[in-house]
């Protein structure tokens, strides 16, 4: 009987975290990729009791409350239309015909929960629909000159999100690639880069369940590495400060100009 306790315990363990995710957790997830494009829907808002007809969406209103600033709450949407005092994300919202709520250009504090309601004349009509968004991104950096490091990152506010990357969709076994921090960081030679964009992918599960895969390729393309960044600040600060040191010069070259000249006069 002594060898089933183990077993029995992991069995009981991930019941437990199943149950805990699903009374915690209980809007829908949904996750997307830095610079990507979503819509949230909003499910069973605004239906008529007595015929099921969904009213028009300018009784919807969209509530979000942020990853970053979790005991804040900010209205995006309001009466069917874009009232949302979050400036950098205004411009990125659209209302669907649905009454969803189409996020452009998505970004890491985008992340956290929205809730969609319904009011007529005044009043608060149930159920409302949430939706839990999660940010996937790339954090990038070089290492040791001759390798690049890319470390799957998830902005949000559910539990037992983790990352992993895959090589054509299996475990890692490649002598070429490296994997840290129990594979949410790929090592990867800056030689080879090429050859393994569309093989390598970031998967993320949230508990048990696998929730969405994103390739290297696809996560690059909003992707800025880090000393490359660095690099191009610091070539940007060289050039204003010989923008600077040129219009010095010029300046007192000018004085010295006028001085020698009134000298000559």
């Amino acid at each position: 009987m002594a060898q089933f306790r183990p077993a029995l315990l992991t069995l009981l363990l991930t019941f437990l975290l199943t149950l805990h995710l699903h009374c915690t957790d209980s809007a829908p997830p949904e996750f997307v990729k830095k610079g990507g494009s979503i819509t949230l829907p909003c499910k069973n808002v605004g239906q008529n009791k007595n015929n099921g007809n969904i009213q028009k969406c300018n009784g919807t209103m969209w509530i979000f409350n942020s990853t970053e600033k979790q005991q804040k709450s900010e209205v995006l949407i309001e009466h069917g239309k874009i009232t949302s005092k979050v400036p950098e994300m205004k411009p990125r919202l659209r209302v669907t015909q649905e009454c969803g709520l189409e996020i452009q250009n998505v970004r890491p504090q985008d992340a956290g929960k929205f809730q969609c309601q319904f009011n007529q004349s005044g009043r608060h009509l149930p159920p409302d629909a949430s939706v839990y968004l999660s940010v996937v991104s790339l954090i990038t950096s070089k290492y040791m000159e001759k390798n690049i490091q890319f470390k799957c990152n998830v902005s949000s506010s559910l539990s037992a999100v983790k990352t992993k990357w895959l090589l054509n969709g299996k475990d890692i076994n490649n002598k070429n690639i490296t994997t840290h921090q129990t594979g949410t960081t790929v090592k990867v030679p800056f030689n080879s880069l090429s050859s393994y964009k569309n093989q390598l992918e970031c998967e993320v599960t949230h508990g048990l369940k696998k929730m969405k895969s994103f390739t290297l390729a696809e996560l690059l393309t909003t992707t800025v590495t880090t000393q490359n960044k660095k690099e191009e600040e610091d070539a940007n600060k060289s050039s204003l400060w010989a923008i600077l040191v040129a219009g010095v010069l010029l300046i007192v070259g000018g004085i010295i100009w006028k001085k020698h000249k009134g000298q000559s006069e």
